[in-house]
């Protein structure tokens, strides 16, 4: 049986003004954030419906091996058309859950999709909502029967009228997680969600790179930090193959940033005051995140150092 994700990327960004799935926080779009926390929470098929300019989008998604389903009429029709059409591409006899996520709400941490779903499995298949500080977020986890009366019933208001009519069969649980109720509806919302994600998120190599390059890092060191990434990424897949739900983009920039100083606390001085505080969390050598222990004992095997 397969945890399987559902990604909503087809809407026109009408509010936004810009094309929301390309936009970018810490380095990576926002369909990649979507995508990377899904399978770090052990979501191992996962569907991307597109609309809007999706030849833009689609380039993007090709590496990380997702489905993908085009909504055509994106323009006239509401989320609900989307959700069905990628509905229609995850569902089959091994379905064990489909998680159902807006590409404009991705900064999920990965250990909040496992447990989430680790719930949904305890409440022998009831829909599950998450809630945070009593507001709905997001990803609901239906089942494959939920799935099914989606694809089949009248509604005109989407899920929300599906799940009121079926509060027997759906579970509210709480989370300590902010991520699952904040979205990038507006301009102002993504400011709020790009200063969350600093917070508390990896970056992508090229914001590294950026780093290197204004403090002038050689190029011997920067080759030590690729060994030092490459084995520490692999080593964290592993852990989530195991259901670790390890944040890989932690590992992958912290593991990268080691090289930035040649002292530990200047490199998480640094860090801290750039705003990454959970990735200079990661650099403590004392650190209590599995992501910066998975860095720390790697290093020690490539390199005999904390």
């Amino acid at each position: 049986m397969r945890k399987k994700g559902l990604i909503l990327a087809a809407g026109r960004s009408s509010r936004m003004g810009a094309l929301k799935p390309l936009m970018r926080i810490n380095g990576y779009s926002l369909i990649e954030w979507a995508m990377m926390n899904m399978r770090n929470g052990g979501i191992t098929d996962i569907c991307v419906v597109l609309g809007k300019e999706a030849g833009r989008i689609t380039p993007i998604l090709i590496p990380y091996q997702v489905a993908i389903v085009e909504n055509r009429e994106y323009e006239t029709t509401d989320m609900l058309t989307s959700i069905r059409l990628g509905l229609q591409s995850l569902m089959s006899e091994d379905t064990e859950s489909i998680s159902i996520l807006p590409c404009d709400n991705p900064l999920i941490h990965p250990q909040t999709i496992c447990q989430l779903h680790q719930s949904f499995m305890e409440q022998n298949g009831k829909t599950l909502i998450p809630i945070f500080q009593n507001c709905e977020g997001h990803p609901p986890i239906i089942s494959e029967q939920t799935a099914e009366e989606i694809m089949t019933q009248n509604l005109n208001h989407g899920l929300q009228e599906f799940f009121s009519k079926d509060e027997s069969n759906v579970w509210k649980l709480d989370c300590m997680d902010p991520g699952i109720a904040m979205d990038a509806d507006s301009p102002d919302d993504f400011l709020r969600l790009s200063e969350y994600g600093r917070e508390n998120f990896g970056i992508s190599e090229d914001q590294v790179v950026f780093y290197w390059e204004s403090n002038r890092v050689s190029q011997d060191l920067r080759m030590k930090a690729f060994q030092l990434r490459k084995a520490a990424v692999e080593k964290g897949m592993l852990l989530n193959d195991k259901k670790a739900a390890l944040d890989l983009t932690l590992i992958d920039s912290g593991a990268l940033l080691t090289v930035l100083f040649s002292q530990k606390k200047k490199i998480i001085d640094f860090v801290k005051k750039e705003g990454h505080k959970r990735l200079a969390q990661c650099l403590y050598e004392e650190s209590d995140l599995e992501e910066g222990k998975v860095i720390a004992q790697t290093a020690r095997e490539l390199f005999g150092e904390e």
